[in-house]
This record gives structure tokens, C-alpha cells and sequence, in this order.
């Protein structure tokens, strides 16, 4: 895993290398083990590198790396899995008159022979891995960014000073000459809604996120750029829509065997390597798989904390006790989660507000002073169906039609003037009255939400009732409220799969995994999820929903293999993730903090938003009458960040 930075300019500048080695050093993090930069005869075009060393260790592993041919040029983030499956290809095609001399063991090295000799497209059919890259062609004068199919490894780029730049991670736009980040006030309507930006924005005006399943080529001789989807979910869903015409157990061997060849290869590595292991379905399996693979006990990591509602790690390590792993679990109060608050802006240098991204952070400091590499499990939620929304939303939404529209408009409008904490207030006195041992977090969380539900007007708008924040309400100053029909996808046979299809194209890449990159990358860590491979990926989308979802359950498939490996009692619970008390912080420890992000002369002097709506939220809150912790925190993630990155 690694940091990847570079610029191509119009005339030669003599501190090109100066300039992207600069960019480098913000990239650390993302690289502390080795650096290096390769500019051209002209200095017109400079590439630089930072890297972890996972494969191939010793410096036959160092980039920017030039092919046997000398035609090309490239940095590399991230890993191909299958290298050496693809290393045995092109051996075994090599004859006396052209025989290939390997330098070292690295997958950068067999992917640049592989272009080499079939050329950048068909080398990207071939790939297994998570990565984005850059390949300067000599010949042709071409730069072309990459990124892998799912959008598991960052790439950002455009034009400084009309100067063609590109980088993994924003922060190194700190070190280029003359940067002054404008923000897109576009791009900041849709993180105050999302809590993410979307691809293809970023966060600053003329900066851009590469989409997943995409090359970017840009030809320095005609300073243009064009762009070319080898890989995209909504055409890869259309092609394998119920294809598969096996039965259950066909699929449940299917995924099996894919599951093993995938955890296998990726638990290949020349470094200490464990897992995380929160005791839910799609982590505990792909531990038990690691731990079939392993002749020693696999090291699984935890992170709990002290307040029972939202622990649990008691689940992760009776699991791990179950499989014979080396576990470690950290418990925290909410002292030492709160101590990560002020260093979020460092770690994300876009606004990002999914507030898991806290305990993801502790979990990948914790895991990496044991281990360089951890498998997770994400991608199965998306993938097999294991949101609330993938199950519960569209049977709601369907039934709340058949109400006379007017009785559902007035009803679930009653329902919603009626604060959340007041329904948790209302359950918590039935629950103990009744004194049952029954205990549901966020009962009023849930009501809203099934207004939300209800009042949608179609599918589309259902979607974004369930995953967008200040609904009603545009509060960004000088901007129109979003159009969010970029996000959706094609239609197909029901609204779960076009929901689950929408959730792969856009909550996966610009959220769960950019949470999961910037967090783990930050402590030098690097994150593998092999639910995400090519193969099962694309095996999920040809199978019908009903091997994905029944009834109340979903991940029928991921369940049944788990339950080849763990008890059944261990894994079936409510699912909780990583969930943690802000309504409560917010009017508790972290009140100052927010006090000052939200005062009221800052947010006017500051310009982006509109402080009386602001302010009408924020005393809500505080005063107990709403829960608003969801749209403050998307309001607060961006202040701080302001704070850090905006002069």
C-alpha cells in the first residue's frame, strides 16, 4: 500500500522533482518505508512514490518502477492478488529470443511486463486486486490514471496554474507551489446531505475524484483528457442480472469455493498480517476462513467500549475463542474516543462524517502495532443484502401505498412532530413497566425513519429519504439544492436490488471505503476485504434476490457458510456496527467543542452556511426537544476540517 503523487507541466520547471518530493512527504503516512520520484530528460513530467512494504520488501520492490522495455513508467497503490498466477503466464509465453528477466518478486513488476505485452485494457481483465495507479508511455507522451473496479484505493486529480496534477490523497496539494483550494460549494451541498462528497467531485473546485472502473488518459500534447469505464456496477448488473440458474446449495459452493481463493490470495504477504473481528456475519467469516487457511492461530483484533449499549466486543470474542484465534481486544471509554475527535480533519483531508470513522481509526492504531496487513469484511452488506433498507425499506414503502394518500400524508406528518426522544422516553417507561429484559437502541431513530419511508413519492426518493441529512432544507449559502440523479443506476425487476446496486455504486466507494483507506492508511496499516474480489462480485449480481433475502434476514448465503464454521447462536442478533452515543456527547463532553465550530459570527463570518438554520438545529438539540446528532455532525466534520485546511 502506498501514497502516489505527480504533475505534468507545459514547460520544464527545474524543482519538478523538488515539488512532487514535497507532495510526497504529505503522503508519509500512506508510505513511511521508502520514496522516490522519476522526472523526464525535459522536466516536463515528474512521478513520486511512497511506500509500505508488503510484497517484495527489499528495494527490487521500488518505485516509480520502469519497465524491461523502458516504454513505461508507473507508481503503483495498492495490490494485484493474482501477480503470480499472471508471473506464471507470461513465463511460460516467454521463449529463448525474448525470455523475460525478472527483477524481483514484486506485483508492480509483473504488472508492468503484463502491459508491456498486451497493452493497459486487456492487462485490466486480468487484474484481481485493489489499486489505483499512474503509467507514463513514453511513446506516446500519455499519462493514464487507473483505478480498480470497486473503488477500494483513492485517486484525486486536475489543473493547477494550468500544470496537470494528481495525488492519492488531498493533503498533498499542501505542498504544491502556490496552492489556494477553493471550495466547491456544490460538492459541500452534497456532503452536508450525504455526509460524504461523491465521485466524481472533491471537496475544492477543479479537483476531482477518479471513478472506480476507470482509465483516465491525458495527453500531454494536446492537453486533453478522456475518459474510458472498463468496469462500472450498473453495466456489470445489467450483463449478469439473474443469470444464475442453480440451486441454494449450487450458490452457497460457489461462493464457498470463491471465498477461499480470495481470502487465500489475500492473505498473502511478506509482513505480519491479522484480521478485524467485530463478531458480526461478514468479518467472523472471513476469519474462520483465514483461520481453515492457517496452520497457526490467525491474530483478530477488537475494539469495545464500556458503555454495554454499544460493546460488542463480548460477541467478537466468543468468536474468536470458538475459531482459535490469537485475539486482542481494546475497551474504550468515552474519554479515549473522544481524545481522537480533534485529529479527524488530519486524518481526512476531505470532509467525511460517518462518525464510525472514529472507532475504525482506534481499531487500525491498535491493530498496527502488531500487524502491518488486516482482512475485514466489508462489501457483504452491499453485496448479499444485509442492510436494514435491503430487507425492511421497500416492504414498508409498499404496504404505506395502499393507505388513502391523504390519511398517510397526515399521519406519518404527525408521527414526525414527534421527537425522537420523546419515543425513546415512551418505550424505555413500557419496557420497564412490563419489566422485560427487551431493549432496543434508538426506537425514535426508527420511527423517523419509517416516515421517512412512507413519505417518499417513488423508489428513487425512498433511497434518498433513507441515506441523505437536512432533507427540507438547503443550508449552504450561494448554492442550489443538489441533483442527485447522477447517483442513480439503471432500473431493474425490484427496488431492493436497485437499491443494494445503488449502495455498490456510491455508499461503498465514498464511504465505507474511503472511512476504511484514510483510517487504516493513517497508522500505516493496510486493509484487505476479500468479499470484495472480482469474481464474487460478480457472481453476487447474477444471483436472485431470494438466495439474498428472506423475510427478515438477509445474507442467506454468508450466513450458511458461517454457520459451518461458528454456532448459530453466536451470530444471530440485531445488527448493531459500529455505532457510538453522539446525540448524548453532543450535549455532554463534546458541547464546548461544538459550540465553538457552530457559533453563530463564526458561521455568518465564514460564509458556507445558513447560521440561523444552523442554530435552530443546534439549540434543538442541546435542548433535548430533537435528535439532529446527523445533521450537526456532517456541519461540525466540515468546520473542523476548515479549520485545518482553509487559510
Amino acid at each position: 500500500m502506498c501514497g502516489i503523487a505527480g504533475l505534468i507541466s507545459e514547460t520544464s520547471l527545474s524543482n519538478i522533482d523538488d515539488i512532487v518530493h514535497n507532495m510526497g512527504r504529505e503522503l508519509i503516512h500512506r508510505g513511511p518505508d521508502d520514496f522516490g520520484e522519476w522526472s523526464n530528460s525535459k522536466n516536463t513530467v515528474c512521478l513520486g512514490h511512497r511506500r509500505l512494504s508488503i510484497v517484495e520488501t527489499s528495494n527490487l520492490g521500488h518505485q516509480p518502477m520502469v519497465s524491461n522495455c523502458s516504454r513505461y513508467v508507473i507508481v503503483f497503490n495498492g495490490e494485484i492478488y493474482n501477480y503470480k498466477k499472471l508471473k506464471n503466464q507470461l513465463t511460460h509465453l516467454s521463449d529463448n529470443n525474448c525470455l523475460i528477466k525478472w527483477r524481483g518478486g514484486s506485483d508492480t513488476e509483473v504488472l508492468l511486463a503484463y502491459i508491456s505485452k498486451f497493452g493497459l485494457k486487456k492487462t485490466l481483465t486480468m487484474l484481481i486486486g485493489m489499486f489505483s495507479f499512474a503509467l507514463w508511455d513514453k511513446k506516446l507522451n500519455t499519462l493514464s490514471l487507473v483505478r480498480d473496479r470497486i473503488g477500494e484505493k483513492p485517486l484525486y486529480y486536475g489543473f493547477i496554474h494550468g500544470n496537470f496534477v494528481f495525488c492519492s490523497d488531498l493533503k498533498a496539494l499542501k505542498a504544491y507551489p502556490g496552492w489556494a483550494g477553493v471550495v466547491d460549494r456544490g460538492a459541500l451541498s452534497s456532503f452536508v446531505k450525504l455526509g460524504y462528497v461523491p465521485s466524481q467531485k472533491s471537496i475544492y473546485k477543479n479537483f476531482y475524484k477518479l471513478l472506480p472502473g476507470t482509465i483516465l488518459e491525458y495527453s500531454k500534447e494536446i492537453n486533453h483528457c478522456k475518459y474510458d469505464r472498463y468496469w462500472d456496477i450498473d453495466t456489470a448488473y445489467s450483463r449478469n442480472f439473474d443469470a444464475f440458474d442453480g440451486s441454494m446449495n449450487d450458490a452457497i459452493k460457489q461462493v464457498d469455493l470463491m471465498l477461499q481463493e480470495s481470502v487465500s490470495d489475500q492473505m498473502i504477504a511478506d509482513v505480519p498480517l491479522g484480521g478485524f473481528l467485530s463478531g458480526g456475519v461478514d468479518s467472523s467469516l472471513v476469519i474462520a476462513y483465514m483461520q481453515s487457511l492457517s496452520a497457526k492461530p490467525v491474530k483478530t483484533f477488537t475494539i469495545g467500549f464500556n458503555d454495554k449499549r454499544y460493546n460488542e466486543a463480548p460477541y467478537a470474542n466468543n468468536i474468536a475463542k470458538h475459531l482459535g484465534t490469537d485475539h486482542s481486544e481494546l475497551i474504550l471509554n468515552s474519554s479515549d474516543v473522544l481524545s481522537i475527535i480533534g485529529n479527524l480533519p488530519k486524518i481526512y483531508s476531505e470532509p467525511f462524517a460517518d462518525s464510525s470513522q472514529i472507532p475504525t481509526t482506534l481499531i487500525s492504531e491498535f491493530a498496527s502495532k502488531s500487524v502491518t496487513v488486516a482482512l475485514t469484511g466489508d462489501g457483504g452488506d452491499e453485496l448479499f443484502g444485509g442492510y436494514n433498507r435491503h430487507i425492511s425499506a421497500s416492504r414498508i414503502w409498499r404496504k404505506s401505498q395502499n393507505l388513502p394518500k391523504f390519511f398517510r400524508d397526515k399521519l406519518f406528518f404527525s408521527l414526525r412532530k414527534i421527537p425522537s426522544v420523546y419515543w425513546d422516553n415512551i418505550f424505555s417507561w413500557i419496557f420497564s413497566t412490563l419489566s422485560t429484559k427487551a431493549h432496543f437502541n434508538n426506537i425514535g431513530d426508527k420511527i423517523q425513519k419509517i416516515c421517512d419511508i412512507a413519505n417518499a413519492n417513488n423508489e428513487h426518493e425512498l433511497y434518498f429519504n433513507l441515506t441523505t441529512f437536512w432533507k427540507n432544507e438547503n443550508i449552504v449559502i450561494n448554492t442550489l439544492d443538489n441533483d442527485y440523479s447522477s447517483l442513480l443506476v439503471s432500473d431493474f425487476k425490484t427496488p431492493e436490488q436497485r437499491i443494494m446496486c445503488m449502495d455498490m455504486a456510491n455508499y461503498l466507494p465514498d464511504d465505507i471505503l474511503v472511512k476504511t483507506d484514510r483510517a487504516s492508511m493513517f497508522s500505516s496499516l493496510e486493509l484487505r476485504a476479500p468479499l470484495l474480489s472480482n469474481e464474487l462480485v460478480e457472481f453476487s449480481l447474477s444471483l436472485p434476490l431470494s438466495m439474498k433475502i428472506q423475510g427478515q434476514t438477509g445474507k442467506l448465503i454468508l450466513r450458511e457458510l458461517l454457520y459451518k464454521h461458528v454456532p448459530k447462536k453466536m451470530i444471530d442478533r440485531p445488527k448493531t456496527g459500529f455505532s457510538l452515543p453522539l446525540d448524548q456527547w453532543l450535549r455532554g463532553p463534546l458541547k464546548e467543542w461544538a459550540e465553538d465550530l457552530l457559533d453563530s459570527d463564526r458561521l455568518i463570518s465564514d460564509g458556507f452556511f445558513d447560521a440561523s438554520k444552523v442554530q435552530d438545529k443546534w439549540h434543538e438539540h442541546k435542548a433535548g426537544v430533537k435528535n439532529n446528532h446527523h445533521e450537526l455532525w456532517n456541519v461540525l466534520m466540515f468546520q473542523a476540517w476548515a479549520e485545518e485546511y482553509i487559510p
